[in-house]
């Protein structure tokens, strides 16, 4: 399980704005810069684990009260890998002009929207997800 303690401070930022479900722009405004074929070069500042991105997703921080919790996230290179096969996704996910270094499992999931736009993504199993 994560604690708030070992995220990074843009993994704290994407912490802090899914219970509300706000963006992350992470992006520089910058087209060349901003383009996820160069993702890999992102440093930490633009980077955050899959763990998290996961962990998020499963309601491991609960909405605010009025709000919908939803994870929205821009220009972001995710590294390990998001394997969310068979679950139950109770929440947006949006990703825009992100990197993501390995394929995406979803096989089996009950999931909400997922979008994921202007980004690079190696891979992803959506088989049987609903």
């Amino acid at each position: 399980m994560l604690s708030y303690d070992e995220l990074s401070a843009t993994e704290r930022e994407l912490w802090d704005a899914f219970p509300e479900g706000r963006w992350v722009d992470l992006r520089t405004g910058t087209a060349e810069r901003d383009d996820p074929a160069g993702g890999a070069e992102w440093g930490p500042g633009r980077t955050v684990r899959a763990e998290v991105v996961s962990a998020l997703l499963l309601g491991v921080n609960p909405p605010d009260a009025g709000s919908v919790a939803s994870l929205r996230l821009a220009g972001a290179r995710i590294t390990g890998r998001i394997d969310l096969a068979g679950a139950e996704i109770g929440h947006v996910l949006w990703l825009k002009g992100c990197l993501l270094e390995h394929p995406v499992s979803f096989y089996g999931a009950s999931t909400r929207t997922i979008r994921i736009t202007d980004s690079r993504v190696p891979g992803v199993d959506a088989g049987w997800a609903v």
